[in-house]
């Protein structure tokens, strides 16, 4: 087994791709203040040991951001309405999306 610093497992992973994809039940592995793995919490655990792990079942994970405040709901629209004037933008996807988070 390989020991790095911090384990964050059996989290539904926001991957912020163009698909926008949930990785169920999955874990992520930082060294040295870095990123080192994301799959599978099932293999992460027969592969590595941390210092310090962080049960993360039933929360939502969005690896690699660092502040996640009042605007992360934001973060779910990277990319939608690109190119567009703001407020064609709030109205073309973001408003919508705000309604159905509610």
């Amino acid at each position: 087994m390989t020991k790095i610093d911090l384990i964050i497992k059996n989290g539904h992973l926001i991957t912020m791709e163009n698909d926008r994809e949930i990785l169920q039940n999955h874990s992520i592995g930082i060294h040295k203040d870095e990123i080192i793995f994301i799959k599978p919490a099932k293999l992460a655990e027969k592969e590595y040991i941390s210092t310090t792990t962080i049960d993360a079942s039933r929360q939502y994970v969005l690896p690699g951001f660092v502040n996640t405040h009042a605007h992360l709901f934001q973060n779910m629209f990277k990319g939608i309405g690109k190119g567009l004037p703001p407020l064609k933008w709030l109205n073309a996807g973001v408003r919508k999306g705000i309604r159905v988070m509610d």
